[in-house]
């Protein structure tokens, strides 16, 4: 922790319910306390119990319509924009206390509020999530006026800068480069003594169950339903005993998870979904549990569940149009497909090599290789990001 010094007030703009914001502004509060933390939630919120302790010091939000109202669409509208000002003009009586704003992700809600609070000599920082950028579409034109606006921008990789280049004319002066830590990290540390066999005991499957997860979240993004079918195509061929483990807990509609789920069911795959949050020590406990990750999103940002998978020494099929290639870089081994079309063949392959392909990613994807993706360490950056108020300050 750093010694204690003037205070800074930060503002965030983001989804409070996010594991990510909230795991960020612990982690900050534990490395700076001088540090305190606002919160704009731009939708409205129920009652909340954290994991963990209370990690804002304020939110400014609004509560839910009468369940009645909402039904109108027209009505629903109005109602939902009228409280969402009220609470934006909650914040601008005293916006003038903060020191930083930071906007978690260009999404239209965020940037709508960022447009509407009276701003002006607020050090302002804008991260870019990765599904906010690459499914912009027609939203396209919000979101460069709302990154226009902000003295930096945080990017995760140098792919996704490149991207974010190619269709952006942005000052590279501003760019920064952050990663959000991964928090089942810490107990995926803490569980290493632990074999893979036991935390499938621990989840209630059979020690010699045969574990594919097929992605991270219930988006269609994620392709599931080419995942199963390739599956399904070579049943025969699987490993004896293998469950289909498919993780829906955020992302996506319910129409879109039914589909999942009776195309699973007509498979005639053994399969787990899980669709109420984990903990992050159970989390941690199914990257440990888990034998093969299928993980071929058409668009991702830098996914911390495929780090989590390799860090765990699971074998990893992604997508080569990925931007994971700074994994790489770094030595860290997984098997990749130029397209979905060769999701099969791959498959096959890597059931035919097991005990070689295992053996590759044991002697490859050692621990120190992750470290610096312990939220311990991503946070340095961070801070050092909004510290730049600072300095913004003292120019003329």
């Amino acid at each position: 922790m750093l010694a204690k010094s003037k205070v800074c007030k930060l503002l965030i703009i983001g989804d409070m319910y996010s594991q990510y914001i909230e795991n960020f502004s612990l982690t900050l509060n534990n490395y700076d306390d001088s540090l305190e933390i606002d919160i704009v939630n731009p939708i409205s919120i129920k009652e909340i119990q954290y994991e963990k302790r209370e990690p804002y010091n304020k939110v400014f939000s609004y509560r839910p319509l009468n369940p009645i109202i909402a039904k109108i669409p027209k009505l629903r509208g109005i109602l939902t924009k009228r409280k969402l000002n009220k609470t934006i003009d909650n914040v601008n009586k005293n916006i003038a206390q903060y020191d930083v704003i930071l906007i978690q992700g260009f999404w239209l809600p965020n940037c709508y509020v960022f447009s509407k609070l009276n701003k002006q000599n607020i050090f302002s920082v804008g991260a870019i999530w990765g599904s906010d950028f690459y499914k912009r579409q027609e939203n396209e034109y919000k979101i460069f006026s709302t990154i226009d606006h902000c003295d930096l921008l945080v990017i995760s990789t140098q792919e996704m800068v490149r991207d974010v280049l190619k269709v952006k004319q942005v000052d590279q002066s501003k760019i920064r480069n952050c990663f959000f830590g991964l928090a089942p990290l810490l107990p995926l540390f803490q569980l290493q003594n632990i074999t893979g066999k036991e935390s499938k005991k621990i989840l209630g499957f059979n020690e010699d169950d045969f574990i594919i997860i097929c992605g991270y979240n219930g988006s269609p993004n994620l392709q599931h339903h080419k995942i199963i079918s390739m599956l399904s195509q070579i049943g025969s061929k699987l490993p004896a005993k293998t469950k289909v483990i498919l993780p829906i807990t955020y992302g996506g509609s319910n129409e879109y998870k039914m589909e999942i789920k009776k195309e699973l069911k007509a498979s005639g795959l053994e399969h787990v979904i899980y669709e109420n949050f984990l903990s992050d020590e159970k989390i941690a406990h199914l990257r440990k549990a888990t034998d093969l990750m299928i993980q071929i999103p058409i668009t991702d940002a830098f996914s911390g569940s495929l780090q989590e998978h390799l860090f765990a020494q699971n074998i990893v099929i992604a997508g080569n149009w990925l931007p994971y290639h700074s994994l790489k870089d770094k030595g860290i081994y997984y098997e990749t497909i130029d397209s979905v079309t060769e999701l099969k063949e791959k498959l096959l392959f890597v059931f035919e090599n097991l005990t070689d392909i295992k053996n590759k990613v044991i002697q490859s994807n050692t621990a120190e290789k992750f470290k610096s993706s312990l939220w311990s360490e991503c946070i340095k950056d961070w801070h050092s990001v909004i510290m730049e108020y600072k300095s913004n300050a003292n120019e003329p």
